[in-house]
């Protein structure tokens, strides 16, 4: 009999697991429900096909990655007509590369704001993570946030005779108005992002030191 010593060994079981149990999901389209009721009913013969039946603790590694799959599609981020999307998923898969853990390991708290809980033999810590297109939107949506805000404030000059009043909007060329608020916003994203994921009420007050690593494609930010 073969045992699971260390994480290592263990994150390879689920990376494995994972990826068996991916194929019934997206090359032979089966709801992961279906997948998970049909591996509980099955888990021994499933073992065996894939060489896995005589290790210790398996059993628990696919109840594992079973569960979380049926999660997923319960929190409706899958759907049966395109599993390929696979939403949250990839996020999961990234802090999955970079914490070394097994997917059966993160927890999505926050799908709105890609809040995810990390679990690491006993220890659990907290991560936002952001693609690089998430970040374009955001830095989108705060530009056109300021955007509104300044063309429509009116501005008053006070003098002895009278009073000169007139909108923003008027006076200003919006192209390059627009241009310099990208600039402003772009530098000072990171400090946005991580206000906003200090005020997610889902993260516990305890948890407030912040770290942020930039893996290329995907920025993480979590909490220790």
């Amino acid at each position: 009999m073969r045992k699971i010593t260390n994480r290592e060994e263990a994150n390879q079981y689920y990376k494995q697991i994972n990826e068996v149990i991916d194929e019934y999901i997206k090359d032979w389209k089966i709801r992961p429900t279906e997948v998970y009721h049909y591996f509980k009913r099955n888990m021994n013969s499933f073992l065996e096909e894939i060489g896995l039946s005589d290790v210790i603790g398996i059993h628990k590694v696919v109840e594992d990655v079973l569960t979380h799959k049926r999660n997923i599609e319960l929190d409706a981020v899958l759907t049966f007509e395109s599993f390929n999307s696979l939403d949250k998923l990839e996020y999961e898969k990234v802090l999955g590369d970079f914490f070394q853990v097994g997917l059966g390991h993160i927890d999505i708290v926050d799908s709105n704001n890609n809040i995810f809980r990390v679990k690491d033999f006993g220890e659990s810590k907290f991560v936002a993570c952001y693609s690089k297109s998430d970040i374009l939107d955001i830095t989108e949506e705060v530009v056109n946030e300021l955007m509104e805000i300044t063309v429509s404030r009116m501005v008053s000059i006070p003098t002895e005779e009278m009073s000169v009043k007139f909108f923003i909007e008027d006076i200003v060329d919006k192209d390059k108005l627009r241009n310099k608020l990208m600039s402003e916003v772009k530098t000072d994203i990171f400090k946005l992002l991580e206000y906003r994921i200090k005020k997610n009420e889902s993260i516990p007050l305890s948890s407030k030191i912040i770290k942020r690593e930039d893996l290329g494609n995907y920025l993480v930010f979590y909490f220790c």
